[in-house]
């Protein structure tokens, strides 16, 4: 599922925090990762696996 639009820029993040809003009726309990990835040059450029903090 895509939460997000192009989150391309001029300069790379470092030690930033990304945030997106979720559709409506999807909640973070929905996933067990997360990825970034490159319609242009199909690959993964980072993931996270998410667990569920109590």
């Amino acid at each position: 599922m895509i939460v997000s639009g192009d989150i391309r820029r001029d300069k790379p993040y470092d030690k930033e925090t990304l945030e997106l809003l979720l559709p409506d009726g999807i909640s973070s309990a929905d996933f067990n990762f997360v990825s970034i990835w490159c319609d242009a040059f199909p690959l993964t450029f980072a993931y996270a696996e998410l667990t569920i903090v109590p």
